[in-house]
């Protein structure tokens, strides 16, 4: 078979052009810093890529499901750390009523700060998180409790529903985080406002009974308060495992998609020279062939 010199430029011309591409691919690799940019560079390393960016987003979901749960477990903490503040100094409101030394007109004293108590233990029970009521359950947009007389209270009514909010943390793991709030408020208001009237109508013996109840409804705050914070701890340790998890993955990431600098400059350097010889090899073999020609 006669080898003709078109054959021969043709044969060179691709070549260089291959020789062009693979120097195309590894400056492309030093300056993107990228091993895989497409899937055509390593379809097995992009199926393992997408896999582990499909864990990572995943993963994420769940870290912003945790903030939320984590800002509605705080804003129930908050609330009942208020609460019971309320309910220490009404026990010293009490124990001071009680004291057989006090007339009525010191107890009607006594008794406008316990009616303050009242209206400020109603405010946390109506708090807010994200413009939702934290005790109203799954009527989060409704007030969860209105008094009957706002300025001196006899009853204060519960207008929310036992649901619980939970949060999906973490895959197949819910928690909830918040409480029912007719579980925890009604007592407290009633205790709250028998004191009031106790000290009102000056009924000293009543007085004694009432920093017992207080002191009950104290220990039950401080009981939720206990729920509240297995919670959390809950979420915080979840939160540390997805976080160690996102910093695997990340690695994972980079280890199958990150170029090797080093390895790919030297690559680069070395492709460099293969092209230069490839021109140079181009250069004499047409030159030769054209003198062929005019010969």
């Amino acid at each position: 078979m006669r080898i003709s010199s078109s054959m021969i430029g043709a044969r060179v011309l691709s070549q260089i052009a291959s020789s062009q591409r693979r120097l195309a691919e590894t400056q492309e690799a030093v300056g993107s810093g990228l091993r895989i940019r497409r899937p055509a560079d390593d379809p097995f390393g992009t199926s393992q890529l997408m896999a582990s960016r499909t864990r990572l987003d995943v993963s994420a979901q769940y870290q912003r499901s945790i903030v939320v749960a984590r800002n509605e477990l705080g804003a129930s903490e908050d609330s009942l750390v208020a609460l019971g503040d309320v309910l220490l100094r009404a026990r010293e409101l009490a124990v001071q009523g009680a004291n057989g030394s006090l007339g009525a007109g010191d107890r009607q004293l006594i008794a406008l700060e316990v009616a303050q108590l009242i209206d400020h233990s109603i405010a946390i029970g109506n708090t807010r998180q994200g413009g939702r009521f934290v005790f109203s359950g799954h009527q989060s947009s409704t007030q969860a409790f209105v008094p009957d007389f706002p300025q001196n209270p006899t009853t204060v009514t519960f207008q929310g529903d036992t649901g619980l909010i939970r949060h999906e943390i973490e895959e197949q793991q819910r928690v909830t985080t918040n409480l029912v709030g007719s579980d925890i408020f009604p007592q407290i208001f009633t205790t709250l406002m028998t004191l009031r009237d106790n000290l009102q109508g000056n009924d000293q013996p009543a007085l004694g009974l009432d920093a017992d109840q207080v002191a009950g409804r104290l220990d039950e705050v401080l009981q939720q308060r206990a729920k509240l914070g297995a919670r959390m701890r809950r979420v915080e340790l979840v939160e540390t495992r997805l976080a160690d998890r996102e910093l695997r993955l990340r690695t994972e990431i980079s280890g199958l998609e990150d170029a090797d600098l080093a390895e790919s400059i030297a690559e680069l350097q070395t492709r460099e020279t293969a092209f230069q010889a490839a021109l140079g090899a181009a250069g004499r073999s047409l030159s030769l062939s054209l003198l062929d020609f005019l010969r």
